[in-house]
C-alpha cells in the first residue's frame, strides 16, 4: 500500500491532538475528492487538504475558495460534512482573522482549519444546525535545551532532570543503571559528567541547594531528602499528562517494537511497557507507549501507521518535552531502546488506573527511596 501523503499525516496529527476521541477513515478514492474522513462522534467530516508555500493572505483565501466550491459540488445531503484544511508555513492571528471573516461571510456551513508544519492548529468545526466548535493548539517552539532549562520557572527543567538522574541513579543497583557512578566533586565536574555548560551546572546546583536538596560532603556533591525530592518531581508529572497519538498499522498486521532499533528517528519505549522490560511491572501494561524526539507524524509516515481511536490502537506515540533527560538515559533491551527505570516511573505517574501505584513501587521498592 502506498505511503500516505505527508500533508494528510500532518493534518491528521494536528486534529488527533486537538480533538481527543476522534479517529480517521480512508475516503473513497476519487479525483479531487476528500483526503480522509474524520470521525468525531456524532459527526463525520470529509476533509479536504491543501497547502500554500508563501504566507500570503490572497493565496490562502484562494485555496479555501476553490476547496469550498469543490466540496459544495459533491456534498451528499446525508454524507460526511465538508471540512477544508490548509497547511501554511506559520500560523498567526492575522491570518486566522482573515480566514474567519472570509468563510463566515461566504461559507458559514463549512468546517475549516489552518495547520502549520509544527502542528499548530486553528479549527472552526461546524455541526448542524451551525453549532461552531473553535479549537486552537499552539505549535511547540524549539529553543535549545539549555535555554529552556534557564528560562523555565520549574526546577524540573529538561537538563535539570538529566543532572538529577546522574546524582540519583549513581547509587542505584548496578543492573538498574549503567551510567556514571562515581563522585561528583563540584558543579564544574558535574558539567563534564552531564555534558552541559558550566553555567547550567552551577545554576542547577544553586537551584537545588537553595531548596536544601544538595549538600557537599568530603568533596562529593550529594542529593539529600531524596524522598521529598521525588515526591515533588512525581507531583509535577501528575499535573502534565502528555498528549498521545493513537495509531495502528495500515495493513492490519501486528506492530513490532523492534522497529525502534533501526528507525531513522530518535524514539524509545516508555511507560508500562518500559516497566515490563525492566522486570518491575505489577499491573496490566496496556498498549505500548513510544516516546519520540520529534512530532508523531514522522514516525507515522516512516512506519506506515494510521491514526485511530484508543480502543483500536496498537501503540501510542508521545512527543516528549524533555528530550535530553529522556534519551540520554536510554539503553537497549533485547535490541529495543528503552528508557531508564526512573524515567519509566515518571512516565506512568500521571496515567489513570494504577499508574501512580506503579511509580511508587519503583521509587520505594526497587530504587529504595523510601520515606523516613
Amino acid at each position: 500500500m502506498e505511503r500516505k501523503d505527508k500533508s494528510t499525516q500532518l493534518v491528521q496529527s494536528a486534529l488527533a491532538l486537538a480533538l481527543p476521541g476522534c479517529f480517521f477513515e480512508p475516503a473513497a478514492e476519487a479525483e479531487n475528492g476528500p483526503k480522509f474522513i474524520a470521525v468525531c462522534p456524532p459527526s463525520k467530516f470529509a476533509v479536504e487538504v491543501d497547502s500554500v508555500i508563501a504566507l500570503r493572505t490572497a493565496d490562502v483565501l484562494g485555496r479555501f475558495a476553490v476547496a469550498v466550491l469543490e466540496a459544495r459540488s459533491r456534498e451528499p445531503r446525508d454524507g460526511p460534512l465538508p471540512f477544508v484544511a490548509v497547511i501554511l508555513p506559520r500560523l498567526g492571528a492575522k491570518m486566522v482573522r482573515a480566514v474567519h471573516e472570509f468563510l463566515s461571510r461566504n461559507a458559514p456551513e463549512i468546517s475549516w482549519a489552518l495547520v502549520d508544519p509544527l502542528g499548530g492548529l486553528h479549527a472552526n468545526i461546524v455541526r448542524p444546525p451551525l453549532d461552531v466548535l473553535v479549537v486552537e493548539r499552539s505549535a511547540p517552539r524549539r529553543p535549545s535545551a539549555e535555554r529552556r532549562s534557564a528560562s523555565r520557572s520549574t526546577p524540573f527543567s529538561d537538563l535539570n532532570r538529566w543532572m538529577l538522574k546522574i546524582l540519583l541513579l549513581r547509587d542505584a543497583p548496578s543492573h538498574r543503571w549503567s551510567g556514571f557512578r562515581g563522585k561528583v566533586k563540584n558543579p564544574t565536574h558535574l558539567s563534564r559528567v552531564a555534558e552541559v555548560s558550566v553555567e547550567t551546572a552551577h545554576q542547577f546546583v544553586r537551584t537545588f541547594a537553595e531548596r536544601d536538596f544538595i549538600r557537599t560532603d568530603a568533596g562529593d556533591m550529594k542529593l539529600v531528602r531524596k524522598r521529598e525530592l521525588l515526591e515533588a518531581w512525581l507531583a509535577e508529572e501528575r499535573q502534565a499528562s502528555p498528549v498521545r497519538s493513537y495509531v495502528r498499522t495500515i495493513d492490519g498486521g501486528s506492530f513490532d517494537l523492534a522497529r525502534l532499533s533501526h528507525s531513522t528517528h530518535v524514539a524509545a519505549v516508555g511507560g508500562f511497557e518500559a516497566c515490563r522490560r525492566h522486570g518491575v511491572l505489577h499491573t496490566a501494561p496496556g498498549i505500548p507507549m513510544i516516546l519520540a524526539e520529534g512530532p508523531p507524524p514522522a514516525l507515522v509516515g516512516e512506519w506506515d501507521l494510521d491514526y485511530c481511536s484508543e480502543r483500536e490502537a496498537q501503540v501510542s506515540l508521545v512527543e516528549t518535552r524533555h528530550k535530553a533527560s529522556v534519551f540520554r538515559g536510554v539503553e537497549k533491551t533485547d535490541g529495543v531502546p528503552v528508557v531508564d527505570l526512573l524515567q519509566a516511573a515518571l512516565d506512568v505517574a500521571p496515567m489513570p488506573g494504577r499508574g501512580f501505584e506503579q511509580a511508587e513501587l519503583i521509587v520505594e521498592e526497587i530504587l529504595s527511596w523510601r520515606a523516613p
